[in-house]
């Protein structure tokens, strides 16, 4: 996830990560409403809120074909599968039930990682810029918590994934957004699954036209079947993941 993530950091010309708030407020439920434009809108406010707007869709569109993707693994969510199935609906082959091949412990991870790694990856990638690639990147230590703390994740650590295995080197703290995060996911998908599809299609449709040149020699279908209601699952196992 990182390695990708900060080179679409610096072909968007972006000098830093985006904040996670956008994650956890909107994209995780897929609710871009706060940007819908009205009447009453001046011409100024309608210009901030496409522009706000279109900024969501562009971060929506990395969470997909990144984020996801570096959680899920290349098996579950390659790109003949995430250029051309709606994220909430696409279901593996062959199974005896309808098994989610991103169900909401994948997004709840994908976004937990994000948070835990972001003040971290923001100080790695100016650090780079500073020393123009040259160097080591400097490590937090709990042998001196004072020093580069810019680059101490926010949940977890080697250091105590060594000292408390079974923790997978993550904090009390970090597990429970996790599941946090992966109830408000699956609520929304259940309270909101029309919505959560219709965005997942538009996402579909922008990152199809992307990477038409990746498929247009691919017998991919162009239409993809959708499942009629929402699927449900036992997702209670949390997988620790300390960096992607």
């Amino acid at each position: 996830m990182k390695k990708n993530l900060l080179e679409w950091m610096n072909e968007s010309g972006r000098e830093t990560l985006p904040p996670p708030d956008v994650f956890i407020n909107n994209i995780a439920t897929r609710d871009f409403s706060e940007w819908d434009l009205l009447d009453t809108d001046s011409d100024d406010v309608k210009n901030t809120k496409t522009s706000a707007k279109k900024e969501a869709m562009d971060l929506f569109d990395a969470y997909t074909e990144i984020m996801v993707w570096a959680v899920a693994g290349t098996k579950l969510w390659n790109p003949n599968i995430r250029h051309f199935e709606p994220m909430t609906t696409s279901k593996l082959p062959n199974t005896a039930i309808d098994q989610l091949r991103i169900p909401a412990s994948t997004e709840a991870m994908a976004i937990v990682a994000y948070i835990n790694n972001y003040k971290k990856w923001n100080a790695s990638y100016a650090w780079k810029k500073a020393n123009h690639g040259k160097g080591k990147v400097p490590k937090w230590s709990s042998k001196k918590p004072t020093e580069f703390v810019d680059f101490k994740e926010e949940y977890s650590s080697g250091e105590t994934k060594i000292d408390h295995p079974e923790w997978g080197g993550w904090s009390d703290e970090g597990k429970m957004k996790f599941v946090e995060l992966q109830a408000i996911i699956t609520k929304s998908r259940q309270e909101n699954f029309d919505r959560h599809v219709k965005e997942d299609q538009a996402c579909v449709d922008r990152l199809k036209e992307k990477f038409k040149e990746m498929h247009k020699d691919s017998d991919r279908p162009t239409k993809v079947q959708r499942v009629p209601s929402a699927t449900n699952r036992d997702e209670s196992k949390f997988e620790y993941i300390v960096e992607l």
